[in-house]
């Protein structure tokens, strides 16, 4: 039988009967009526041959499929999530970076390391970013979006303590002489008591003194004063 004779053969998929070259027995292709991979049938006693990929053809199964052959199952390697984070050995956290995390109102361990605590406190700066993000300006988002309560409650976030006084300024009229009639809207932190508020706003006038120009600021105090973390060694 020459290799210009065709043999004809079924599709498996879609039952057509097809044609092909003896030289193709054996090669396999795509189905030209379902696309389905088919393989040209072999006849008794030809040798195998390498199909379209190259690939050995042979009729007979795989050994591994013959009866009494041991299956061998493929292990895939385990994969790592990719949220697992994975913290070598770090030196502790110092004061300076947990007063930084507390501000950002970041939770963390008495013993947590340099290296968790920053990935914790770039966690907590990424979700400001996002709660702000719609306004091009930091300052423009805390005036047009947050309430005096809201920022109180920052403020405590923050590690800081404080009371927020407003008047309306139709009651004010842009006269000084109108502000003991003005009803203020007092504001605090949650961590002030009653007493306590009492107390500083007595203090106020000793706190602040007017200079030479008229202005107002804050009296020079001989105690020791806050350090900003940005003011540190």
């Amino acid at each position: 039988m020459s290799d210009e004779e065709r043999i004809r053969f079924k599709c498996d998929a879609c039952n057509q009967t097809l044609k092909a070259k003896m030289k193709h027995t054996g090669r396999s292709f795509n189905c030209p009526h379902c696309s389905a991979k088919i393989r040209v049938p072999k006849l008794e006693g030809q040798k195998s041959e390498a199909d379209d990929s190259g690939l050995p053809v042979d009729s007979q199964p795989p050994a591994s499929d013959k009866q009494g052959s041991p299956k061998i199952k493929s292990v895939k390697p385990k994969s790592r999530d990719r949220s697992t984070v994975i913290l070598k050995q770090s030196p502790p956290a110092k004061e300076k970076q947990k007063r930084s995390a507390r501000k950002l109102g970041v939770e963390f361990e008495p013993d947590v390391s340099e290296r968790e605590l920053e990935q914790l406190i770039q966690w907590a700066k990424q979700n400001r970013k996002e709660r702000i993000k719609a306004a091009t300006d930091k300052f423009q988002a805390i005036v047009s979006e947050i309430t005096p309560i809201e920022w109180m409650e920052e403020m405590v976030v923050r590690r800081y303590s404080g009371l927020l006084i407003l008047f309306d300024e139709d009651e004010m009229e842009d006269n000084a002489d109108q502000a003991s009639q003005a009803n203020p809207r007092l504001f605090t932190t949650e961590d002030l008591s009653p007493e306590t508020i009492e107390r500083l706003l007595e203090q106020l006038p000793q706190i602040f003194v007017r200079d030479e120009e008229g202005k107002f600021s804050v009296r020079q105090s001989t105690l020791a004063t806050y350090q900003f973390d940005d003011d540190e060694d």
